[in-house]
């Protein structure tokens, strides 16, 4: 349940990365680099809360999570997906 979760968290982050690894950067805002610090935090916290959590509660619950995170990841390749053959047109 902690990797697809992991997973699930990371997977738009790095889809994110690839395209705008071939986009040069043209200035820094530290408004937004601060809201990506913070944002990168929140998600650990709330990864390391759903472990705890996981343990804590009945099995049946964890099952539920791996099986919201698998959807979720469904979901953002799709989403990315119709997002890059719209960008292409």
């Amino acid at each position: 349940m902690a990797a697809i979760q992991f997973v699930a968290m990371k997977l738009p982050q790095w889809i994110t990365a690839k395209r705008t690894k071939k986009m040069s950067k043209t200035s820094a805002n530290p408004a937004a680099e601060k809201s990506n610090k913070t944002m990168k935090n929140v998600s650990w916290i709330m990864l390391i809360m759903t472990i705890v959590m996981g343990f804590m509660l009945p099995a049946a619950m964890g099952v539920y999570w791996a099986i919201g995170g698998l959807v979720q990841m469904a979901q953002t390749a799709i989403t990315q997906t119709i997002m890059a053959r719209k960008q292409r047109k």
